[in-house]
């Protein structure tokens, strides 16, 4: 899977072929979505928002509505979760890739962004306009055979009821920030959404800059253990 952010796209790569590709809605300049490589584990229907504690702060006014549940957390902070359901902030499907910028790439009741040219509405997170289809590839790919699932099921899941597929191989997903590249042939040049351009001709003239946003930094996170396979034994004659 490969996130473009400057491009706004996502595109699911097979066998060398591009089989899938949609239009997302990417994160703010203040809230950049990050660069960074993993492995997608997992995909959810009718997945619950756990609200962040920085768009609680912003929000307060969140926690008023039927939806939403509060409580108080073991160190006396406020939390706050979204019941799933159709007006949900993440929509009704959630892909998840545990990685240290807390982001994942979501669904969402706000279909409307995806018409827009320019697309950076988020904190950080992806939405993904065709989310079932998406969902649906990547569960073709790492799912268990037998357990493959077509946009069409996964729609007919929709409801308020949580549910969680674990992928038996893990997907490779690549954020990137292409903002030239070459299609069909042709250069491609898209603004660049996070002044990135300037921080590649400050090192190249040796100077550096000292970058404080948030998508430089990450917190823990705990990773479900890889699946061991057994040991192959080399061939006599062969490395």
């Amino acid at each position: 899977v490969i996130v473009n952010i400057p491009d706004y796209t996502l595109s699911v790569m097979r066998g060398g072929k591009r089989t899938f590709h949609t239009r997302i809605v990417v994160g703010k300049k203040d809230t950049p979505s990050p660069v960074f490589s993993d492995e997608i584990e997992s995909v959810q229907v009718n997945p619950t928002w756990h609200v962040p504690p920085a768009i609680l702060a912003r929000n307060p006014g969140l926690v008023s509505r039927g939806d939403f549940v509060v409580s108080r957390r073991a160190d006396g902070s406020v939390g706050a979760r979204q019941r799933p359901g159709p007006q949900n902030a993440l929509g009704q499907i959630k892909v998840n890739f545990p990685n240290p910028f807390l982001v994942y790439l979501h669904d969402t009741p706000d279909k409307h962004l995806f018409k827009l040219d320019k697309r950076a509405y988020s904190s950080g997170c992806m939405r993904v306009e065709n989310p079932d289809q998406f969902a649906a590839q990547v569960l073709s790919i790492g799912a268990a055979q037998g357990n493959n699932y077509t946009p069409a099921q996964l729609t007919g899941m929709y409801n308020k009821s949580e549910r969680v597929m674990s992928l038996t191989t893990r997907v490779p997903i690549h954020l990137v920030y292409m903002n030239a590249y070459v299609a069909d042939g042709q250069l491609v040049v898209k603004p660049d959404l996070y002044d990135y351009d300037a921080r590649v001709r400050s090192a190249l003239k040796g100077r550096y800059i000292v970058v404080q946003e948030r998508s430089q930094r990450g917190s823990s996170v705990s990773r479900a253990p890889r699946p061991v396979s057994p040991p192959q034994r080399c061939q006599m004659g062969q490395g």
